[in-house]
């Protein structure tokens, strides 16, 4: 009973001068939600979230004083009854006795130098990397920008795609820098989750029953056979065509029995593998293929018709792709002249967007841009005010068309979003199963393999 009423007349006990103790409080005064100091964590942090919770009274030293106690847990709370009374005089000495009792517990600065000692571990992810990374950066204070980026990029192995891209392109600050790790981060992610897929070609088909058509079921025959074969050009295709525009195989029946030399170019579609007897076989190409196809007994007028709008895919197309997936069709197309990588095909946007990567990396400027007022709704439900607008040439396969892309800033894995206006234009057909997209051209109908 001695030890608890020694206690409570400790605790009766104020260690503040008589001004502050008979100082009135406010009226109307309500105790902030302060964090309770247990003698583990920095003084100095706790002082700086006191100040901060109460600074509309900040003015008031005898009010900061009175209610700096109710922010103390058990361990602190003993050292402030162990105070001598009438000892503090003003809040600055009261901070000043609460910083020399819990020193210990001061949290040392971590050196610059901290950041070169931090790697990337064998097999471990640029997520879990980039958080380790941050949180000793964020110990060391600001005013790092500048060697952020190099000290990031030395922790990182040196056959790391994001390594490399961060060598050749230095991001120009922490905005960048902070942008270029979340693409490599989520192209991780799409990495892990599509890890355990296997390609189609090449698997077993063992234990696939082939489906049994009804025995009442005809199938009607084709007016006209279609027989394909892929045929490389290694130089432009109006030459080849003017060197054997005389050859039996491009020589039409006219309407006297003979054949003439018409000096239009066969009709083009996508057709099978096999190999029709009369058409010339090629070999690979260097620069696409182009799928061309032989047509018997239609007149030339007709066969250019049938093989500019045919348009199709078949079994034959999900060869080389990883089988099943839920990929999106991601390709490679020149833009302003400029070969551009990670160019999304995308059927349900309405707009060809522009991110800031593939902006930057055109010499783009904010006057080269026209205005766009009109707000869009990101990925992920934000609305996004457009930077503007700017028209530019899209090649893909040697057909070219002028697409106007409205240019946000924002975040994207990919540099492009090729939308419904540019698959009108082209009169394309994209399928995300097969990744692959076809459209016609000159010469026939053209593919484009996606990259998975």
């Amino acid at each position: 009973m001695d030890a608890m009423s020694r206690a409570l007349r400790r605790a009766a006990r104020s260690p503040f001068s008589d001004e502050i103790e008979w100082a009135p409080m406010p009226s109307r005064f309500t105790r902030p939600p302060f964090n309770s100091y247990e003698g583990k964590t920095d003084p100095v942090e706790h002082v700086s979230h006191y100040i901060h919770m109460i600074s509309l009274h900040a003015h008031n030293d005898a009010l900061m004083c009175k209610v700096f106690p109710s922010s103390l847990g058990s361990t602190a709370l003993r050292w402030f009854n162990g105070l001598r009374k009438g000892s503090i005089r003003s809040f600055a000495e009261l901070i000043q006795e609460f910083g020399s009792r819990f020193v210990t517990c001061s949290r040392v600065p971590q050196p610059v130098d901290a950041l070169l000692s931090i790697k990337m571990r064998v097999s471990e992810t640029l997520q879990s990397y980039a958080n380790r990374y941050w949180e000793l950066y964020n110990e060391i204070g600001g005013g790092n920008e500048k060697i952020a980026a190099n000290t990031f990029r030395m922790g990182v192995p040196e056959d790391s795609e994001l390594r490399e891209s961060l060598t050749k392109r230095p991001p120009e600050d922490m905005r960048q820098l902070m942008r270029r790790i979340e693409e490599y981060k989520r192209l991780e992610d799409d990495r892990l989750q599509n890890k355990g897929k296997a390609p189609l070609l090449g698997r077993s088909r063992q234990g696939v029953i082939p489906a049994r058509p009804k025995k009442d079921f005809k199938m009607q025959e084709p007016e006209a056979q279609i027989e394909g074969v892929n045929v490389a050009f290694k130089e432009p295709v109006h030459k080849i065509l003017d060197r054997i525009k005389n050859e039996t195989f491009f020589r039409w029946p006219n309407k006297m029995g003979g054949r003439s030399a018409e000096k239009e170019s066969p009709p083009t579609t996508a057709g099978s593998d096999r190999s029709h007897p009369r058409c010339p076989r090629g070999t690979e190409a260097a620069k696409g293929v182009l799928t061309v196809a032989c047509i018997e007994g239609e007149s030339p007028e007709k066969r250019m018709k049938v093989g500019r709008l045919t348009i199709s895919f078949g079994e034959e197309d999900l060869q080389g792709s990883i089988q099943p997936h839920d990929d999106v069709l991601v390709v490679t197309a020149r833009i302003s002249g400029l070969l551009v990588k990670k160019v999304m095909i995308d059927q349900g946007s309405g707009a060809d967007m522009m991110y800031p990567d593939l902006f930057e990396g055109l010499g783009l400027k904010s006057q080269d841009l026209a205005k766009y007022d009109t707000p869009l709704v990101s990925f992920d439900g934000r609305v996004v005010v457009p930077e503007g607008q700017i028209s530019l040439s899209v090649d893909m396969k040697g057909k070219e068309v002028i697409v106007t892309f409205i240019v946000v800033q924002s975040f994207s894995p990919y540099t492009a979003i090729l939308g419904r206006p540019w698959i009108h234009a082209m009169k394309a057909v994209p399928s995300t199963l097969h990744v692959k997209v076809k459209f016609p051209t000159e010469y026939g109908v053209a593919m484009v393999r996606g990259n998975q």
